[in-house]
């Protein structure tokens, strides 16, 4: 990554996810990617999530029918979020799979900032 993406605040317009988010999101994926959901809970920027929740989501992908694989740098070109109000943001990131590279799924995120840090919460993964 070349670029640093600043967080956006013009809620008017989709921006391209902020560089400092983008460990934090693929820590999350990882965790999916993993199966290992309990880890969720101990990543710092998280927001605590029900583990049977999250076995919800994996379901999803189940689904879907395939694996999804660690982010490509390419999902960096294509998933957007855009400010609500607040310091909150929607994030919406595209995923990959074993079995197709780039694929339908997206995990749907909610950011906001308390007190000068971000906060994840994971609100699911499906296809649009």
């Amino acid at each position: 990554m070349t670029q640093n993406i600043p967080v956006p605040y013009d809620s008017e317009f989709q921006s391209p996810i902020p560089s400092i988010w983008r460990d934090c999101i693929i820590q999350i994926i990882e965790a999916f990617k993993d199966k290992d959901f309990g880890r969720l809970n101990t990543l710092p920027s998280v927001q605590c999530i029900d583990l049977a929740y999250a076995a919800e989501i994996a379901e999803n992908i189940d689904a879907y029918g395939a694996h999804l694989i660690s982010l490509a740098e390419e999902s960096w070109h294509t998933s957007v979020c855009i400010y609500m109000e607040n310091e909150s943001w929607k994030a919406i990131i595209d995923l990959f799979t074993v079995e197709e590279g780039r694929s339908d799924l997206i995990i749907d995120l909610f950011i906001f900032k308390k007190e000068n840090q971000f906060i994840f919460q994971i609100n699911n993964i499906y296809v649009p």
